[in-house]
């Protein structure tokens, strides 16, 4: 397709920042490796964006799940105030895993908070290295206890609920091994979704695209442009009214979002989209001049941002340049044939056609 380079500039243009990813998954290994050391805690699950590898733009969080052992804490999984004894205990936990005394080769945890489901742990400081590297994200840490085959989280400090964010995981990644772009495409329907102003969250945004992206058929090359044209035509025709959390468990994913305006969204970008593909195809036809037809990435670059580059720009990254000079066996032959060669004047096939001592410019070559 001729959008496919225009797919992978944008693709790059979109991705989080390599160094902040670093320092994000730095920052994570070294909560794990401390929260396992814990005597309670039987594993340590990373989740979120991060850990998908659906991340765009900035890194704001790290996302990790912290099970605890159901026989050192018994009441954990019913009751409110086991729920919020398990907040309580995880705070405690981090600070103390975490205090600043423990060193300074170490990042030092300093602030905590507790929310929803999650103890944020933002306040950090990076010892010795505080003015060299740059702020790292939050780590949002969530306790749990494993029952069965999913998980029960708090929530709020005065209930638990049951969640499976495994998964959700799970089904991201064989859709991934089905068809290496997929997670490319979420990134890109983020990206949508940021360009428009949608007040939609990204795991809503994931479980969209895992409801309507295309699989591709057996044999069948999926191009980018493709898939998510066939995306929005089919999120566009299911006039969405509810998101809910594939595993189960959860019921709607956010209760706030505007579905009326995630419907339009979605009909304008189905149009665009459409427009776009009739383009691509328009001018791989031979009935159907390139110059009369206009360029899919104008309607790809009106639905997904500015982000996403300019048709002029990828014309003249494709633009393929003559060769400034002439290739050494051509050259070489024509100094042979005038005799100014390292071998003098020769009496080859080549001296009736060049005079003596006269180097021509080129000289034109003939296959048959």
């Amino acid at each position: 397709m001729e959008s496919d380079d225009s797919f992978r500039a944008f693709g790059r243009e979109i991705q989080s920042d390599p160094i902040s990813v670093l320092l994000a998954k730095w920052r994570r290994d070294a909560f794990i490796k401390d929260l396992k050391g814990r005597p309670d805690v039987v594993e340590v699950i990373s989740s979120g964006s991060l850990a998908r590898g659906t991340q765009i733009g900035p890194v704001h969080d790290v996302d990790l799940i912290v099970v605890f052992n159901p026989s050192e804490h018994q009441d954990y999984g019913r009751g409110s105030e086991s729920a919020q004894a398990a907040m309580d205990h995880l705070e405690s936990g981090l600070l103390e895993a975490r205090h600043p005394w423990r060193g300074a080769e170490q990042p030092l945890l300093t602030e905590t908070e507790q929310k929803r489901h999650v103890v944020k742990c933002s306040g950090v400081s990076t010892g010795p290295f505080e003015n060299i590297i740059p702020s790292v994200p939050p780590v949002d840490v969530m306790p749990a206890v494993r029952q069965g085959g999913h998980l029960r989280v708090p929530e709020d400090g005065n209930s638990w609920i049951d969640v499976d964010p495994e998964k959700f995981m799970r089904l991201v990644a064989e859709r991934e091994r089905e068809w290496q772009y997929f997670t490319e495409v979420i990134k890109m329907v983020k990206a949508w979704a940021e360009h428009h102003h949608l007040d939609i969250r990204n795991l809503a945004i994931e479980v969209m695209v895992l409801g309507y992206c295309p699989r591709p058929r057996f044999f069948q090359t999926l191009a980018v442009g493709e898939a998510l044209a066939q995306f929005f035509e089919n999120a566009a025709q299911a006039h969405i009214t509810s998101l809910k959390d594939p595993a189960g468990w959860c019921g709607e994913i956010d209760p706030r979002m505007d579905y009326g305006a995630l419907r339009r969204a979605l009909g304008e970008a189905a149009d665009l989209s459409r427009r776009a593909m009739n383009a691509e195809y328009a001018r791989a036809s031979r009935f159907d001049p390139a110059d009369k037809v206009p360029h899919p990435d104008v309607f790809w670059r009106e639905l997904l941002g500015d982000k996403y580059p300019k048709a002029s720009d990828m014309a003249r990254e494709r633009f393929w340049h003559p060769q400034a000079d002439e290739p050494w066996f051509v050259r070489d032959r024509a100094e042979r044939a005038a005799g100014t060669g390292p071998e003098g004047p020769s009496t080859g096939p080549w001296s009736d056609v060049f005079a003596p001592g006269v180097v021509p410019a080129a000289v034109p070559l003939t296959f048959g």
